[in-house]
């Protein structure tokens, strides 16, 4: 539409009622008790706020971006895609609807469409970390895992010391079935924050796959020590005494695995 003719009818609208043109002269603060709704994980409320702004000025995007996000919350997948849509149509050079739509495709098996997304993202940030963490995710669910790699080494490079980034990347090389990557990756994560459990965890599966029982033993140990509570640790250390010819110990693990998750079937077979 043309930029003189929109303002026109911008402010025709805006004269047609005194109580219609109130609200729109204040949909930023709409937009913005919304937003603090959103903040607060009120879903419902926030998207009654974004429904006014819509209703007045349809042709922004940002209040269909916030909509879908609190769409996404509540798991209206299909109304968050709808909304994100509607948000690039309106603006798209708009990154975090690209974000958006992509998350909504990583949610429902999607991962190629994800993938096409959170790449599009990108170009317009470039430096946004979450983008490219959640692009490497989609990469390595379509089995795309040095491309993933490569996301996280480039991460890596602005972040050499992040623990969170060195499980990411373990996690990937677990999945490509490189665990000497996947060794090494986990232990720069233990390096990073040694009190995180699930550090130690990854670190202790990878030692079992590599038959480092001893080790992988230790690690085990170590992430019950923090304060574990995932029953595959349980489970897996309990395997490593049961071979030690350590049977008390093995089934107290595994008691503790059926605590932790009853559905643990592998306990009752061992």
């Amino acid at each position: 539409m043309n930029t003189f003719l929109h303002k026109y009818l911008v402010l025709f609208v805006c004269l047609w009622s005194a109580a219609l043109g109130y609200a729109q002269l204040n949909t930023e603060r709409i937009t913005a008790i919304g937003r603090n709704a959103l903040y607060f994980e009120d879903y419902v409320l926030s998207i009654q706020y974004f429904n006014q702004v819509i209703r007045l000025k349809p042709w922004l995007a940002e209040p269909y971006l916030y909509r879908a996000i609190a769409k996404i919350q509540l798991g209206d997948y299909k109304g968050a895609e709808d909304d994100c849509n509607k948000a690039i149509e309106n603006n798209p050079f708009l990154p975090g609807a690209y974000y958006a739509r992509g998350y909504v495709y990583g949610a429902t098996g999607e991962f190629r469409k994800a993938e096409a997304d959170f790449s599009e993202a990108l170009v317009y940030a470039p430096e946004n970390k979450t983008y490219l963490l959640l692009r490497a995710d989609a990469r390595a669910k379509n089995k795309e895992y040095d491309a993933a790699l490569s996301d996280i080494d480039y991460l890596l490079k602005r972040d050499p010391n992040s623990p969170s980034l060195f499980f990411e990347k373990g996690a990937i090389c677990m999945e490509k079935n490189d665990t000497l990557c996947a060794l090494e990756s986990f232990t720069n994560a233990i390096k990073g924050d040694s009190q995180n459990s699930a550090n130690w965890s990854a670190r202790g599966v990878v030692n079992m796959m590599l038959g480092n029982n001893e080790d992988a033993l230790y690690d085990l140990s170590q992430a019950i020590n923090l304060g574990s509570r995932w029953s595959g640790d349980y489970v897996n250390r309990g395997i490593l005494y049961y071979h030690n010819h350590n049977y008390r110990d093995a089934l107290a693990d595994y008691d503790k695995a059926v605590e932790y998750d009853p559905s643990s079937v592998q306990c009752y077979y061992n």
